[in-house]
């Protein structure tokens, strides 16, 4: 059977004066291309913007390398795209599709200023996890939990998305909780094993 491909480029939003398009020509390879279409759907809600607005950042600029929207466009995008984990950042983080979909203008990271940081324009594994909530009174002194979150104000968020998308707000609403418990596999995840609640109840 013949291979049916596809040969014109598609085109996307740009990135500033950079165009946006999808090829097939193996230029570098992204882990996923469904982050363009993702970051579509972000210019239009404009949701990782009004995210991270719920968050609040007190890290040393002189010192930070991603900014406190692109770290909230980062982690959210990775989760959609199936990598939750922490963990997964440290191989995304080279990512050039995945950088042009938070937002990041050198989306090859050959333009970044610490030698480390050079061919990989997002964070590393540790950083994205820095968005798990911190205490508020603890922050600024805090060094790993300096970014704190407003719970309330997050939770409101993706409601009012939901209800601006529509002309009116719906005669009934379904919601569908997936609290991560399956049994189908033999509870086989260690914090199934050693939590009595598995539900997931962060942030993310």
């Amino acid at each position: 059977m013949q291979t049916q491909c596809i040969g014109a480029a598609i085109g996307f939003k740009p990135l500033g004066r950079r165009s946006v398009t999808a090829d097939s020509d193996g230029g570098r390879m992204p882990s996923d291309g469904g982050a363009l279409l993702l970051r579509e759907a972000d210019c239009l809600a404009d949701v990782t913007r009004r995210l991270a607005e719920r968050f609040t950042g007190h890290r040393d600029p002189g010192r930070t390398g991603h900014s406190l929207r692109r770290l909230v466009a980062q982690r959210v995008t990775a989760v959609a795209l199936g990598c939750g984990d922490g963990s997964d950042h440290g191989l995304l983080r080279g990512d050039s599709v995945l950088a042009l979909a938070v937002g990041r203008d050198g989306i090859t990271g050959d333009g970044r200023l610490r030698e480390r940081g050079r061919g990989r324009p997002l964070a590393g594994a540790g950083t994205p996890g820095r968005l798990e909530p911190g205490t508020p009174d603890r922050a600024e002194e805090d060094r790993y939990r300096r970014i704190t979150a407003d719970p309330a104000a997050t939770g409101r968020l993706m409601p009012a998305i939901f209800l601006e998308a529509r002309d009116g707000p719906p005669e009934q609403t379904v919601p569908d909780f997936d609290a991560t418990d399956d049994p189908l596999h033999g509870r086989q995840h260690p914090c199934l094993e050693s939590s009595p609640d598995p539900a997931f109840s962060g942030i993310f």
